[in-house]
């Protein structure tokens, strides 16, 4: 596949080096001049970095736009993101769009365009390495249709969990309709079972109904 990122922070450079890996073709946009140069020294293989505004069609025009089968917007900011977008979509007819959305709260407005949203760097890069992975991807959207939100949350660093070595997932007492559904330690993303162990720093996937979020941010926060 053809692949257009736009934005070149480290998301789209871990990106690019998975879907390279994957022997896909990649093309990334970044106005940065100087990570522009570090996206060149880093990479290897099928791509191609382009310096300019990712929301300007005539960049992403450049970028080979026209023949992507997908198209990932992966900068720091929601608006960005939703305007490229949006000129991927409407204007060059994309077939897949993807955004990541750094506040939670915006990815309803995105849906709502059509876009497929996503707030966990670990589950972007899981669905996209591989062709068959879309489905599960679908299903992890659906579920935000609903009542149920899928969260990133992370552990922090100074707490009784490095005084204890960690804590059993069969010994936590977890809120209501809450689900750990994957854990990311060192780079690496798992599944989780009652006898995984969560450590200080570690990043989960948690899956609880909408109108609990904070209160489970606030127990994981308090481990």
């Amino acid at each position: 596949m053809y692949i257009v990122i736009g934005g070149g922070g480290k998301i789209a450079e871990n990106l690019a080096h998975t879907l390279l890996k994957q022997n896909h073709e990649v093309a990334i946009i970044e106005e940065n001049e100087a990570v522009v140069e570090g996206l060149v020294e880093s990479l290897s293989d099928r791509y191609m970095v382009i310096l300019g505004d990712t929301c300007d069609s005539n960049v992403l025009e450049d970028a080979g736009i026209k023949i992507a089968d997908i198209f990932i917007a992966t900068t720091g900011q929601d608006d960005d993101n939703l305007v490229a977008c949006e000129v991927a979509s409407a204007h060059f007819s994309v077939p897949r769009i993807i955004a990541r959305v750094n506040n939670p709260k915006n990815e309803r407005i995105f849906r709502k365009l059509g876009i497929e949203a996503i707030s966990s760097t670990s589950i972007i890069t899981r669905m996209i390495e591989d062709e068959t992975m879309q489905n599960e991807m679908r299903m992890v959207l659906s579920l935000k249709q609903g009542d149920l939100t899928m969260m990133e949350v992370d552990l922090p660093f100074h707490s009784k969990l490095e005084d204890e070595g960690g804590v059993r997932v069969a010994d936590l007492e977890l809120p209501s309709s809450t689900v750990i559904v994957a854990l990311g330690r060192e780079d690496k993303l798992d599944t989780v079972h009652g006898d995984t162990v969560l450590l200080p720093g570690d990043q989960l996937v948690v899956c609880c109904k909408s109108d609990r979020e904070d209160e489970v941010k606030k127990f994981f926060q308090s481990l």
